[in-house]
């Protein structure tokens, strides 16, 4: 089997997941354009210049798993203008940080104050830190949402911050986190963390799991249809990437000259009697 046949697999399998988000979205009147448009994302797919296989109109929907609601055009910037961070992180004896900053599970349907809740507090927690360091602080924050095994949905968010060396341990960040809270809570919220050095190989690791798409939908997912109809309200119209200081200025917009997900005038697929059939 070519390497281009393994992947119109792929995404034949792709697109039947994408087939079944869609039909449980047009269950919601309000959002039957929507599902609509999911529907035929992966309908037609074209190669580009990097070897992938990608939908030659994306339908750039959050929740959309053929082409992730065009993620690589918001996270490209960023890994191209690492290089560029790493060095000023270097030149003023910074040191990164890499949190995950959670709540407490929620039933789908309260997910939208839950996010609320969790864009409060880590504006209040970034706010925290740059008081103490006296300083603007630089940092890139994503908020994520994934099913936990409950049922329930837990969002939870990524943040990677620079800060001077020495400035925090573990216990000042996870403090600093827990006084967010608006009451005290018999559930207390996980916190985890890591520290690399400007030098170190496996910061671009790091930051590539950080900007993966905000939604990965699963089949345990697709199997619980009100969790996916809860998951769609909730998500609707959130800003779930942000930055400042270095990593805003840092961000290589030039050089993202053209995303995967740009069609290429080339050959191209379309699904007809239940495969992907050359055009």
């Amino acid at each position: 089997m070519t390497c281009e046949a393994s992947q119109l697999d792929v995404w034949a399998d792709k697109r039947a997941r994408t087939q079944r988000l869609a039909s449980t979205l047009s269950l919601e009147p309000k959002i039957r354009a929507r599902a609509s448009a999911i529907a035929h994302c992966a309908d037609v797919l074209t190669p580009n210049s990097h070897g992938d296989i990608r939908p030659s109109y994306p339908c750039g929907d959050a929740l959309c798993p053929s082409c992730e609601g065009r993620w690589f055009r918001r996270a490209a910037p960023y890994l191209h203008g690492l290089p560029a961070l790493l060095e000023a992180l270097g030149a003023a004896s910074c040191i990164l940080f890499s949190l995950v900053l959670t709540v407490p599970n929620v039933a789908v349907l309260h997910l939208r104050r839950s996010l609320t809740e969790l864009h409060t507090r880590t504006r209040r927690f970034l706010s925290a830190l740059e008081y103490r360091t006296d300083s603007p602080l630089s940092y890139l924050r994503k908020f994520e949402v994934s099913r936990a095994e409950d049922g329930r949905a837990h969002p939870h968010a990524h943040v990677m911050l620079a800060t001077p060396v020495n400035t925090f341990d573990r216990y000042s960040l996870s403090g600093l986190w827990c006084k967010t809270a608006p009451n005290a809570r018999t559930e207390q919220p996980y916190t985890h963390w890591q520290a690399f050095s400007a030098e170190d190989p496996a910061v671009e690791a790091h930051m590539r799991y950080i900007l993966k798409p905000a939604v990965r939908v699963t089949d345990a997912m697709l199997d619980d249809p009100p969790f996916i109809l809860g998951l769609a309200r909730g998500l609707a119209n959130v800003r779930t990437l942000a930055s400042s200081g270095l990593f805003r200025q840092c961000r290589n917009v030039q050089s993202v000259q053209r995303s995967p997900y740009c069609a290429v005038q080339t050959t191209r697929y379309s699904w007809h009697d239940g495969c992907y059939q050359r055009q």
